[in-house]
């Protein structure tokens, strides 16, 4: 599939399914992801798409497994932010893609991946969600920004937050 076609069908579906805000931010293309690439890719007629994500501040690294049917597929992606129910939502949207015309070996593919993004906002959740080979969306990871407030320091201001955990799903 076209590059430019998959981000526009991903970006329009992802973004028409949260509710059609008018003040939604349209999704940004993969190179605005700092880097996003294959580290492994091997037919495998059992796998199955898993991911993770950390969250640190404003730095999102992830990494996962998602199903290719031809064994030259890369990850895409795509990012979007305003993606969910508040503002504070992002969304990386990767997909097994085949780059421009090329014949290769058609399989189940196993591409495993590692990317990383610095975003212009800290956001409250970042969902990484996978393309499958049916073209729906799933979503394997999720991770939330939690603040635990504690008695101002002289440094801190009181609604500083003090600690960022994440978690996996």
């Amino acid at each position: 599939m076209d590059r430019r076609a998959f981000l526009a069908t991903v970006g329009g579906a992802a973004l028409a399914g949260c509710g059609g805000q008018a003040t939604e931010t349209p999704g940004v293309s993969v190179g605005d992801l700092d880097q996003l690439g294959a580290t492994r890719r091997t037919c495998d007629a059992d796998v199955a798409n898993s991911g993770s994500i950390t969250l640190d501040g404003r730095d999102v690294s992830l990494e996962g497994t998602v199903v290719g049917d031809a064994i030259c597929a890369k990850p895409t992606g795509q990012l979007l932010t305003g993606s969910g129910t508040t503002d504070g939502t992002v969304t990386i949207v990767i997909e097994a893609a085949v780059p421009g015309s090329r014949e290769c070996e058609e399989c189940r593919t196993r591409i495993d991946y590692e990317g990383a993004v610095r975003l212009d906002n800290r956001p409250e959740t970042v969902t990484l969600e996978h393309v499958t080979l049916d073209g729906g969306q799933t979503e394997v990871a999720r991770a939330t920004t939690l603040t635990v407030e504690t008695e101002p320091t002289a440094t801190q201001s009181q609604n500083e937050p003090t600690d960022n955990t994440t978690r996996d799903r």
